[in-house]
């Protein structure tokens, strides 16, 4: 989705100055979405970039900024990228890929002889559970240069391999149990050992990822926030579900009606059959977000214009309140892209 930013400059550029001699000075990008933070830039490009895995690194993203909101109000803070877990060496790779021992007491993964019981019927000596840790930091609008919050997701697998090399899903409330009062806590004991974190509010995510599912991302179940050492989780209820679908039916009855019907109405126009597939978010039981994709074989731009515009029509006339988008594909190449806010009464169509 194209998004249209502000830019508020509060460094004071001199004539005759080069690029890099003002690099270090401050911008903040103003977030236009109402209830989103604003950016400081710089953004700070670490090497910590290429430690992540790659997969749902965008739900992972914005689900955790989603979270901070509760502790770090967007009235009153800024967002930056991570920049405490930013060596390799010294924190990524004790914390996540080296497990814990007497030399590595921080190891978020268990010990190689420790045996855990996944699931009713496999126990797994030493698995491998936290597969990631995502960091954002947290500034205050008035002093963009010492981090006044910080927020981490540590990110635990969900399918792991068992003792004989196979797959094995672990139970949630496995991945819940440990992911809430081992893991969490040892990193924010962690944290507090840096110089610029030991008085700040922490947050402190749980994110589990399945690996053998590529049909739906991962989701949160659980964040505490840590105020002078002291956290306590919660449970979060945060869950995907697609529609059409008997899955769909049982999460939300309306919802997957309104989506048959628009696909069977939009099959209607045209010869070829339609494909149209949704993806629903939801927190607390309630639809925050939804992409609904369609792949057909357009043979004129009257048809791609037709479509895309009695798409439109259909998602006003269905009345979805939550934020929506809608992807037009012919032959797996977007033509289109339908975009509505949440509780919007008009929509933006862009034609590629």
């Amino acid at each position: 989705m194209k998004k249209i930013i502000s830019l508020i400059i509060i460094a004071l550029i001199l004539v005759g100055c080069s690029q890099e001699e003002i690099v270090d000075e401050n911008v903040v990008i103003i977030n236009t979405d109402e209830g989103g933070y604003d950016y400081v830039y710089p953004i700070v490009s670490t090497y910590s970039r290429f430690f992540h895995t790659g997969k749902d690194y965008k739900e992972i993203g914005k689900g955790l900024v989603d979270i901070s909101k509760d502790t770090f109000e967007t009235q009153k803070y800024d967002l930056k990228e991570g920049t405490i877990l930013t060596d390799y060496a010294n924190d990524f790779q004790p914390l996540v890929h080296l497990r814990e021992s007497t030399d590595n007491p921080y190891g978020l993964n268990p010990q190689r002889d420790t045996q855990i019981q996944v699931n009713d019927v496999t126990m797994v000596t030493g698995p491998l559970l936290v597969n990631d840790i995502y960091e954002i930091n947290f500034v205050d609008k008035e002093n963009a240069d010492e981090i006044a919050g910080i927020s981490v997701a540590i990110v635990l697998n969900k399918t792991i391999n068992g003792d004989n090399g196979l797959p094995v899903e672990v139970d949630d409330d496995i991945l819940y149990n440990f992911g809430t009062e081992i893991a969490g806590p040892k990193l924010e004991s962690y944290l507090r050992k840096k110089p610029a974190l030991v008085n700040i509010p922490i947050v402190i995510a749980i994110y589990t990822i399945d690996h053998g599912n590529d049909s739906f991302p991962g989701n949160y179940v659980a964040k505490a926030e840590y105020q002078s050492r002291q956290g306590k989780y919660v449970a979060i209820n945060h869950q995907y579900s697609i529609f059409p679908s008997s899955r769909g039916q049982n999460k939300d009855g309306l919802l997957n009606n309104k989506i048959n019907n628009m696909k069977e109405a939009v099959n209607a126009i045209l010869p070829e059959d339609i494909g149209l597939v949704a993806y629903g978010e939801f927190r607390d039981e309630q639809l925050v977000s939804l992409k609904i994709d369609v792949n057909f074989q357009s043979k004129t731009y009257t048809e791609v214009s037709a479509i895309s515009q009695y798409l439109a029509q259909l998602l006003l006339e269905n009345d979805i309140s939550a934020h929506t988008i809608i992807e037009i594909k012919a032959l797996n190449k977007t033509i289109a892209i339908i975009v509505k806010g949440a509780n919007a009464k008009s929509i933006e169509i862009i034609e590629m």
